[in-house]
């Protein structure tokens, strides 16, 4: 393997792939594809799962093996877009990470679709938008929340007796202690 330079403070270094050679670069781009996460081992479950569908054998043991196979191959979609969209623009990678982010949904909806499942398709794609805003979403209220260090609580209180038989709610903000406003 050839010897990568050192960054320098400051200064981006371009870095020479095929410096050994294109048989070396191969290997080496094989073997971070393949055998860098033992998750891929799940990948021999393909060619069971095609001769399970070629012999007509029990179909609860393609989808079985069709599952496993699947989840190797979404990971490696993730980590092969991930490496691409570091070489190029935030702008580009983003949309990468937001094509291919959910190819497998789209594969799956393909072959539903030519089979003329069309409510499952429907069900299944809005079932991931919300899904995935909702999951975004809480994320972010999340990590917004952790990540502040000034909270402000919004509390109700009654501003009358409690003996009437209305009550006129106000509100009343009360700051976390460390709080300072500007």
């Amino acid at each position: 393997m050839g010897k990568e330079p050192e960054p320098s403070k400051g200064k981006k270094v371009e870095v020479d792939f095929l410096a050994d050679g294109f048989p070396a670069y191969i290997h080496r781009s094989t073997s971070a594809l393949f055998f860098q996460n033992t998750l891929n081992i799940l990948m021999l479950c393909t060619p069971l799962c095609a001769i399970y569908v070629y012999n007509g054998w029990n179909q609860s043991l393609v989808f079985v093996f069709a599952l496993l196979a699947i989840a190797p191959f979404a990971e490696r979609l993730s980590f092969v877009t991930e490496q691409l969209a570091m070489h190029t623009s935030d702008t580009l990678g983003g949309l990468l990470n937001a094509t291919f982010g959910n190819v497998t949904e789209l594969i799956v909806s393909l072959f539903a679709l030519q089979r003329g499942m069309l409510r499952i398709v429907q069900v299944s794609l809005l079932g991931s938008i919300l899904s995935n805003l909702l999951l975004v979403l809480g994320c972010a209220f999340f990590a917004g929340g952790e990540a502040s260090s000034s909270v402000c609580h919004l509390h109700f209180f009654p501003v009358q007796p409690l003996s009437n038989a209305k009550y006129e709610y106000g509100h009343h903000f009360r700051t976390m202690p460390g709080y300072t406003s500007n």
